[in-house]
């Protein structure tokens, strides 16, 4: 490259070897590159090629960079279009020129002036691949597909419900429930995001009492097992289970693979009062008993005393003097054992 004043030489896309006097040109080269010590007389590079790609972190790859127009040489005041060209896999990033408008711009193409000598880089960054499924319905963001995504990035991934479906977990590389979840893309990576059809329990009774379920939700995911307990209330004893759920098991269990609907049977009783309770006893025991069934009644007075005749009003056993003695339980009764100290005369 011929010598001459500043602002009036030319700018040389090959520098020779040998000196140059106050020249100016302009080197685009890959990161890292060498560039002569600043000063009047400046040793031209060797061999340094106008254009070149360069790549992020001074690996010699990731792209190439072109020029227009492409001379081999420039003068003092032309413009040049720099363009970068980012090879598959590696997106352009930012430009890179001390001192110069083009440091950090983004922009591409990018028309430079040719005022000075200048060391321009194309700088490229690596990408990934993020591969995005999903089993269910629902929606993902980012959604099924590929995306790509700077090399060491974090990619977050976000799951919405959608009506009668459930975000349960992630697969593949990411792992658990955490939504929305993140994963560091250091190398191509895929994402699975699980929903659950969601189905609902309806529970009823007939009279009588309640049902429990444990864990107690509008709706359950598909395959969730629900445990259902039938309270009675005072009078009522559960006898057994409709629907969808059937005998007379209590507590139990119901797994919900479609909507499924259950009723808890309860019967009325009857009550039964004894007295005096130290010295009578009924069997089946109770003191609550099914219509219907019949009680047996027993009194055991002490040595010192004795048993007369029983009291229930209304019911055949009145003044019945039989021990032990049955009772039907038609209703609610009140059985009355007439116990007296020994050598007591009773009149009737």
């Amino acid at each position: 490259m011929e010598g001459g004043h500043e602002g009036q030489g030319l700018f040389s896309k090959r520098a020779q070897r040998h000196r140059a006097s106050n020249g100016i040109h302009c080197v685009v080269s890959w990161c890292g590159a060498y560039w002569p010590e600043s000063g009047k007389d400046r040793q031209c590079v060797p061999d340094a090629d106008l254009l070149h790609a360069c790549p992020h972190r001074g690996a010699r790859r990731g792209g190439s960079v072109s020029c227009d127009p492409s001379l081999p040489q420039y003068s003092s005041g032309s413009q040049v279009e720099l363009e970068a060209v980012p090879t598959e896999g590696w997106r352009f990033d930012h430009w890179e020129c001390q001192g110069d408008p083009i440091d950090q711009s983004t922009d591409n193409p990018y028309l430079i002036t040719m005022n000075s000598e200048k060391h321009v880089t194309a700088v490229f960054i690596e990408l990934v691949t993020l591969t995005v499924s999903k089993t269910g319905q629902g929606t993902l963001n980012p959604d099924v597909g590929e995306h790509e995504y700077d090399k060491d990035s974090e990619a977050t991934v976000t799951a919405e419900n959608i009506e009668g479906w459930k975000f349960d977990r992630w697969e593949q590389d990411l792992f658990g429930g955490v939504n929305p979840g993140s994963l560091t893309m250091d190398s191509d990576k895929s994402v699975k995001g699980v929903f659950l059809e969601q189905f609902i329990l309806t529970t009823g009774v007939t009279q009588g009492g309640a049902i429990y379920c444990f864990p107690d939700q509008e709706e359950y995911s598909d395959g969730a097992v629900v445990e259902v307990f039938a309270q009675a209330d005072a009078g009522w004893r559960f006898d057994h289970w409709e629907g969808d759920l059937t005998g007379n098991a209590n507590p139990t269990t119901i797994t919900l693979d479609s909507d499924k609907s259950i009723t808890a049977v309860f019967v009325s009783q009857y009550l039964l009062n004894l007295s005096p309770e130290a010295w009578t006893s009924a069997s089946p025991e109770g003191p609550w008993y099914d219509p219907g069934t019949t009680v047996r009644l027993t009194v055991s007075p002490g040595v010192s005393s004795f048993f007369s005749h029983w009291l229930c009003e209304g019911d055949p056993i009145n003044f019945s003097t039989s021990n032990p003695v049955e009772i039907v339980m038609d209703g609610d009764k009140t059985v009355i054992a007439e116990i007296h100290p020994v050598g007591v005369m009773l009149e009737y």
